[in-house]
Protein backbone atom coordinates (compact mmCIF):
# COMPACT_ATOMS: atom_id res chain seq x y z
CA UNK A 1 0.00 0.00 0.00
CA UNK A 2 1.54 3.57 -0.85
CA UNK A 3 0.14 7.52 -1.03
CA UNK A 4 -1.36 7.64 -4.79
CA UNK A 5 0.34 10.15 -6.48
CA UNK A 6 -0.72 13.38 -6.46
CA UNK A 7 -3.95 11.75 -5.10
CA UNK A 8 -4.75 12.27 -0.82
CA UNK A 9 -5.76 8.20 -0.96
CA UNK A 10 -4.50 4.74 -0.66
CA UNK A 11 -4.35 2.69 -3.45
CA UNK A 12 -3.55 -1.37 -3.43
CA UNK A 13 -1.32 -3.42 -5.80
CA UNK A 14 -2.04 -7.20 -6.18
CA UNK A 15 0.17 -9.73 -7.32
CA UNK A 16 0.39 -13.46 -7.45
CA UNK A 17 3.67 -15.61 -6.94
CA UNK A 18 3.94 -14.80 -10.86
CA UNK A 19 2.92 -11.99 -12.30
CA UNK A 20 1.07 -8.87 -11.68
CA UNK A 21 -2.41 -8.83 -11.64
CA UNK A 22 -4.74 -6.01 -10.44
CA UNK A 23 -4.79 -2.95 -8.78
CA UNK A 24 -7.02 -0.46 -6.85
CA UNK A 25 -9.37 1.67 -9.25
CA UNK A 26 -7.45 4.84 -8.04
CA UNK A 27 -4.12 3.30 -8.89
CA UNK A 28 -5.02 2.10 -12.12
CA UNK A 29 -3.48 4.99 -13.60
CA UNK A 30 -0.14 5.00 -11.81
CA UNK A 31 0.28 1.26 -13.28
CA UNK A 32 -1.23 1.88 -17.01
CA UNK A 33 1.52 4.41 -17.64
CA UNK A 34 4.55 2.70 -16.22
CA UNK A 35 5.21 4.79 -13.14
CA UNK A 36 4.85 2.33 -10.75
CA UNK A 37 5.44 -1.89 -11.43
CA UNK A 38 6.09 -5.06 -9.37
CA UNK A 39 9.49 -7.06 -10.31
CA UNK A 40 9.56 -10.33 -9.26
CA UNK A 41 13.33 -11.09 -8.17
CA UNK A 42 12.66 -14.66 -6.90
CA UNK A 43 10.20 -17.14 -5.54
CA UNK A 44 9.78 -15.25 -2.35
CA UNK A 45 10.87 -11.60 -3.48
CA UNK A 46 9.49 -8.74 -5.26
CA UNK A 47 10.84 -5.01 -5.97
CA UNK A 48 8.21 -2.11 -6.33
CA UNK A 49 9.01 0.33 -8.56
CA UNK A 50 8.37 4.31 -8.48
CA UNK A 51 9.60 5.92 -11.49
CA UNK A 52 10.22 9.80 -11.50
CA UNK A 53 9.59 10.11 -7.18
CA UNK A 54 7.92 13.33 -6.31
CA UNK A 55 7.50 14.59 -2.75
CA UNK A 56 4.24 13.27 -1.72
CA UNK A 57 5.42 9.54 -2.25
CA UNK A 58 6.81 9.66 1.12
CA UNK A 59 4.72 7.96 3.75
CA UNK A 60 4.89 3.90 5.10
CA UNK A 61 4.72 1.51 2.69
CA UNK A 62 3.51 -1.80 3.45
CA UNK A 63 4.17 -4.83 1.98
CA UNK A 64 1.36 -7.61 2.47
CA UNK A 65 0.90 -11.43 1.74
CA UNK A 66 -1.81 -13.39 2.46
CA UNK A 67 -1.33 -16.95 3.72
CA UNK A 68 -2.03 -18.98 0.63
CA UNK A 69 -0.99 -22.43 2.19
CA UNK A 70 -3.08 -24.37 3.83
CA UNK A 71 -0.52 -25.80 6.65
CA UNK A 72 0.34 -21.80 7.53
CA UNK A 73 -2.45 -19.65 9.56
CA UNK A 74 -2.62 -15.47 9.40
CA UNK A 75 -1.33 -12.94 7.02
CA UNK A 76 1.53 -11.55 6.82
CA UNK A 77 3.47 -7.88 5.97
CA UNK A 78 5.72 -5.49 7.05
CA UNK A 79 6.59 -1.91 7.28
CA UNK A 80 9.25 0.68 5.83
CA UNK A 81 9.10 4.24 6.15
CA UNK A 82 10.10 6.22 3.06
CA UNK A 83 11.18 9.58 2.92
CA UNK A 84 11.61 11.66 0.15
CA UNK A 85 14.35 14.40 -0.21
CA UNK A 86 13.28 17.65 -2.52
CA UNK A 87 15.57 18.12 -5.12
CA UNK A 88 17.42 21.13 -4.91
CA UNK A 89 19.99 20.75 -6.53
CA UNK A 90 21.14 23.13 -9.37
CA UNK A 91 24.51 23.34 -11.62
CA UNK A 92 25.28 26.15 -13.56
CA UNK A 93 28.24 27.15 -16.16
CA UNK A 94 28.58 29.99 -18.73
CA UNK A 95 28.21 28.63 -22.08
CA UNK A 96 30.89 29.30 -24.31
CA UNK A 97 32.90 28.76 -27.56
CA UNK A 98 36.79 28.34 -27.33
CA UNK A 99 39.02 28.55 -30.00
CA UNK A 100 42.62 28.07 -29.07
CA UNK A 101 46.28 26.85 -29.81
CA UNK A 102 47.95 24.27 -28.58
CA UNK A 103 49.61 24.53 -25.82
CA UNK A 104 47.41 27.40 -24.44
CA UNK A 105 46.05 26.84 -21.13
CA UNK A 106 42.21 26.99 -20.16
CA UNK A 107 40.18 27.45 -17.28
CA UNK A 108 36.57 26.94 -16.60
CA UNK A 109 34.34 27.15 -13.67
CA UNK A 110 31.21 25.89 -12.74
CA UNK A 111 29.18 26.86 -9.98
CA UNK A 112 26.94 24.04 -7.54
CA UNK A 113 24.35 25.50 -5.51
CA UNK A 114 21.47 23.35 -3.17
CA UNK A 115 19.39 23.60 -0.20
CA UNK A 116 18.28 20.21 1.31
CA UNK A 117 18.04 19.98 5.00
CA UNK A 118 19.52 16.17 4.84
CA UNK A 119 22.92 16.26 5.15
CA UNK A 120 24.71 15.53 1.90
CA UNK A 121 27.73 14.93 -0.44
CA UNK A 122 28.59 16.37 -3.52
CA UNK A 123 30.65 14.84 -6.23
CA UNK A 124 31.65 16.48 -9.73
CA UNK A 125 33.02 15.57 -13.33
CA UNK A 126 34.14 16.68 -16.55
CA UNK A 127 33.30 15.07 -19.13
CA UNK A 128 34.63 15.42 -22.87
CA UNK A 129 32.59 14.11 -25.94
CA UNK A 130 35.44 13.70 -28.48
CA UNK A 131 34.91 15.15 -32.57
CA UNK A 132 33.04 12.90 -34.70
CA UNK A 133 29.69 10.94 -35.52
CA UNK A 134 29.08 8.36 -32.62
CA UNK A 135 31.43 9.18 -30.02
CA UNK A 136 31.18 8.58 -26.66
CA UNK A 137 31.51 10.87 -23.54
CA UNK A 138 34.94 10.25 -21.82
CA UNK A 139 35.59 10.88 -17.97
CA UNK A 140 38.65 13.69 -17.88
CA UNK A 141 38.68 14.46 -14.30
CA UNK A 142 36.12 13.91 -11.03
CA UNK A 143 36.21 15.24 -7.42
CA UNK A 144 34.39 12.70 -5.25
CA UNK A 145 31.70 12.33 -2.91
CA UNK A 146 34.82 11.84 -0.29
CA UNK A 147 36.81 14.85 -2.26
CA UNK A 148 39.10 12.32 -3.71
CA UNK A 149 40.39 13.16 -7.45
CA UNK A 150 39.95 10.65 -10.09
CA UNK A 151 41.48 10.71 -13.48
CA UNK A 152 39.73 8.87 -16.86
CA UNK A 153 41.61 6.52 -18.29
CA UNK A 154 43.18 8.40 -20.43
CA UNK A 155 44.40 11.11 -18.41
CA UNK A 156 45.85 9.43 -15.99
CA UNK A 157 49.27 10.43 -17.53
CA UNK A 158 48.77 14.47 -17.88
CA UNK A 159 46.92 14.40 -14.63
CA UNK A 160 49.76 13.03 -12.65
CA UNK A 161 52.30 15.70 -14.25
CA UNK A 162 50.18 18.57 -13.62
CA UNK A 163 48.36 19.26 -16.88
CA UNK A 164 44.85 18.66 -15.50
CA UNK A 165 43.65 19.89 -12.59
CA UNK A 166 40.23 20.60 -10.49
CA UNK A 167 40.01 22.67 -7.31
CA UNK A 168 37.18 23.55 -5.18
CA UNK A 169 36.55 27.85 -5.21
CA UNK A 170 34.77 28.61 -1.79
CA UNK A 171 31.77 26.84 -0.90
CA UNK A 172 30.18 26.45 -4.48
CA UNK A 173 32.79 26.87 -7.44
CA UNK A 174 34.90 24.52 -8.85
CA UNK A 175 37.81 25.00 -11.58
CA UNK A 176 38.59 22.94 -13.59
CA UNK A 177 42.17 23.53 -15.60
CA UNK A 178 44.69 22.45 -18.21
CA UNK A 179 47.40 23.71 -18.24
CA UNK A 180 48.92 22.66 -21.67
CA UNK A 181 46.07 21.96 -24.36
CA UNK A 182 46.21 19.16 -26.87
CA UNK A 183 44.77 18.99 -29.99
CA UNK A 184 43.03 15.77 -28.49
CA UNK A 185 41.23 17.87 -26.39
CA UNK A 186 39.06 19.06 -28.64
CA UNK A 187 35.12 18.48 -28.93
CA UNK A 188 32.66 19.32 -26.86
CA UNK A 189 32.92 19.41 -22.70
CA UNK A 190 30.18 19.41 -20.10
CA UNK A 191 29.91 19.15 -16.09
CA UNK A 192 28.37 16.71 -13.93
CA UNK A 193 27.08 17.37 -10.40
CA UNK A 194 25.96 14.35 -8.16
CA UNK A 195 24.34 14.71 -4.51
CA UNK A 196 24.75 11.97 -2.51
CA UNK A 197 23.21 10.68 0.72
CA UNK A 198 24.18 7.64 3.56
CA UNK A 199 21.18 5.98 4.45
CA UNK A 200 20.88 4.20 7.64
CA UNK A 201 23.36 0.96 7.03
CA UNK A 202 25.96 3.28 6.01
CA UNK A 203 25.85 3.02 2.27
CA UNK A 204 25.98 5.61 0.16
CA UNK A 205 23.05 6.29 -2.62
CA UNK A 206 23.34 8.88 -5.35
CA UNK A 207 19.73 10.93 -5.03
CA UNK A 208 20.04 13.24 -8.05
CA UNK A 209 22.33 13.97 -11.15
CA UNK A 210 22.57 17.61 -12.81
CA UNK A 211 24.58 17.69 -16.25
CA UNK A 212 25.52 21.37 -17.68
CA UNK A 213 25.41 22.45 -21.28
CA UNK A 214 28.21 21.75 -23.40
CA UNK A 215 31.35 24.23 -24.15
CA UNK A 216 32.66 23.75 -27.75
CA UNK A 217 36.65 23.51 -27.42
CA UNK A 218 38.32 23.87 -31.49
CA UNK A 219 42.41 23.80 -30.43
CA UNK A 220 44.85 24.67 -33.89
CA UNK A 221 47.34 22.86 -34.53
CA UNK A 222 50.94 24.26 -34.31
CA UNK A 223 53.75 24.05 -36.78
CA UNK A 224 56.61 21.82 -35.04
CA UNK A 225 59.20 24.83 -35.71
CA UNK A 226 58.13 28.27 -37.38
CA UNK A 227 59.29 29.33 -40.34
CA UNK A 228 62.46 31.04 -40.28
CA UNK A 229 63.69 33.74 -42.95
CA UNK A 230 66.46 36.23 -42.66
CA UNK A 231 67.68 38.28 -45.42
CA UNK A 232 70.66 40.63 -45.30
CA UNK A 233 69.71 44.19 -46.72
CA UNK A 234 73.22 44.41 -48.16
CA UNK A 235 75.69 41.45 -49.29
CA UNK A 236 78.73 43.01 -48.72
CA UNK A 237 79.82 45.76 -46.24
CA UNK A 238 83.02 47.60 -46.09
CA UNK A 239 85.48 47.11 -42.98
CA UNK A 240 83.98 48.93 -40.21
CA UNK A 241 81.00 50.30 -41.91
CA UNK A 242 77.31 49.10 -40.83
CA UNK A 243 75.57 46.47 -42.01
CA UNK A 244 71.71 45.13 -41.60
CA UNK A 245 70.28 41.75 -41.40
CA UNK A 246 66.43 40.43 -40.81
CA UNK A 247 64.96 37.73 -39.34
CA UNK A 248 61.69 37.48 -39.73
CA UNK A 249 59.26 34.43 -38.05
CA UNK A 250 55.88 32.99 -39.17
CA UNK A 251 53.58 30.47 -36.83
CA UNK A 252 50.08 29.71 -37.12
CA UNK A 253 47.53 31.61 -35.79
CA UNK A 254 43.40 31.38 -35.73
CA UNK A 255 41.35 33.33 -38.03
CA UNK A 256 44.08 36.01 -38.12
CA UNK A 257 44.14 36.33 -34.46
CA UNK A 258 47.30 37.62 -32.87
CA UNK A 259 49.85 34.87 -31.66
CA UNK A 260 50.15 35.23 -27.60
CA UNK A 261 52.83 32.69 -27.24
CA UNK A 262 56.70 33.63 -27.04
CA UNK A 263 59.42 33.09 -29.06
CA UNK A 264 63.14 33.18 -27.84
CA UNK A 265 65.45 34.85 -30.61
CA UNK A 266 69.16 34.90 -31.01
CA UNK A 267 71.94 35.63 -33.46
CA UNK A 268 75.13 33.49 -33.83
CA UNK A 269 78.51 34.28 -35.74
CA UNK A 270 79.62 31.68 -37.65
CA UNK A 271 83.84 32.51 -38.06
CA UNK A 272 84.95 31.07 -41.52
CA UNK A 273 88.94 31.10 -41.22
CA UNK A 274 90.68 30.49 -45.07
CA UNK A 275 94.29 30.27 -45.62
CA UNK A 276 96.57 27.61 -44.93
CA UNK A 277 96.58 25.23 -42.08
CA UNK A 278 99.46 24.96 -39.88
CA UNK A 279 100.97 22.00 -38.22
CA UNK A 280 103.87 21.42 -35.81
Amino acid sequence: YLSCRRRKTDLGINGTSSVFVSCAPVAAWCVESGEIYIEKIKEDSVLLHIMDLLEIDAGVYECHTPNTEDMYLGTYSAKTNISVIPDTLSITMKSQVFMQNEGDSLDLICQVLMATAQHTHISVAWYVIPEGKDRNAQKILSLSKDNILLPGPSYIERFNTGDIRLVKIGDTEYKFSIVKLQHSDQGKLYWEAVEWIQDPDGTWKDIVQKQTNTVSLTIKRLDKKPNMNNTAVKNSTLNGKENHLRCSVETQNIHGSVWLGSIIMGWWLVLIITGPCLSE
